[in-house]
């Protein structure tokens, strides 16, 4: 079997300028806990996780819709 014989097609993403609570109401909705995050070119950027929101948002007092 092969990477691509068990991978998800239709990926969920979040923009690279979209804000944290943007990416956590994604990842309520499809029950995720990371997603692929992607540049305008539609390019990967990198991943964002539940983890990175909470610490680096939520527990760092920082606005969720302006971070």
């Amino acid at each position: 079997m092969k990477v691509k014989d068990c991978m998800t097609r239709n990926v969920i993403c979040v923009g690279e300028y979209e804000s944290a609570d943007v990416a956590a109401r994604l990842m309520v909705r499809y029950n995720l806990g990371s997603l692929p995050v992607r540049r305008l070119d539609g390019s990967l950027s990198g991943m964002v996780t539940d983890r990175d929101i909470v610490l680096r948002c939520v527990a760092a007092e920082d606005d969720p819709a302006q971070t």
